[in-house]
């Protein structure tokens, strides 16, 4: 079960460019938004919101999307709920002050790490990661211009052992696969390292939340 201690108004609208309109920081977001652009993420986080549930899959797989890493990276609490009835069990406005959502099945955990510079807290490499019986997906962002799955590392960690010296282990050489960018922050270097680092410590904290 995933819990958030948040007081806020329900705001509900299946588009999510509409419903962006009428948003603020009091308030809890319910979208039901297959694929979440990166646009409809910016104007999210422009909103002030800081919880939104998606009734549907924020990333599918289908392509790359930089979207929901967006959200999560401009500190928006990104809740997904498939087929969850929220649309019919929650009213317009009404206050929320806790939301549960079950999780799809035992053994299901989501985590996110980064490293990020400034006073704006910009991110120069982040990961997200995701545990689903056993099955591990991983993204990672500020490497490339849309956020990169490390697949090698995925398929290394299929056997289902999540210790972390399993990935740690499957984690290792992913940096020299790609091809970052240096500027002022970071060199390409550095990058890799840091995608390394980031993607053990989001698939690891997936791991632990899968325990419960």
């Amino acid at each position: 079960m995933s819990f958030v201690e948040f007081t806020g108004h329900a705001r509900l609208d299946r588009r999510t460019k509409n419903l962006t309109k009428r948003l603020g920081p009091g308030d809890v977001a319910i979208i039901d938004h297959a694929d979440l652009d990166r646009v409809s993420a910016e104007e999210l986080i422009e909103s002030g919101v800081r919880v939104v549930v998606n009734v549907s899959e924020s990333q599918t797989g289908r392509f790359p999307n930089p979207g929901p890493l967006e959200l999560v990276r401009g500190g928006v609490r990104l809740i997904d709920a498939p087929g969850a009835p929220l649309f019919d069990d929650v009213g317009e406005g009404e206050l929320l002050t806790k939301i549960s959502v079950p999780p799809g099945g035992h053994g299901v955990g989501d985590g996110f790490a980064g490293v990020a510079v400034g006073a704006h807290g910009t991110y120069i490499v982040d990961a997200a990661a995701t545990v689903a019986d056993g099955t591990v997906r991983v993204a990672l962002g500020c490497v490339a211009g849309a956020p990169v799955r490390p697949t090698a590392m995925e398929e290394r960690l299929s056997g289902g052992d999540l210790s972390d010296e399993a990935v740690g282990a499957a984690a290792r050489g992913i940096g020299a696969s790609l091809d970052p960018p240096s500027d002022v922050h970071a060199s390409a270097d550095y990058r890799r390292h840091l995608a390394e680092v980031s993607a053990v410590r989001a698939v690891q904290q997936a791991a632990r939340r899968a325990k419960g």
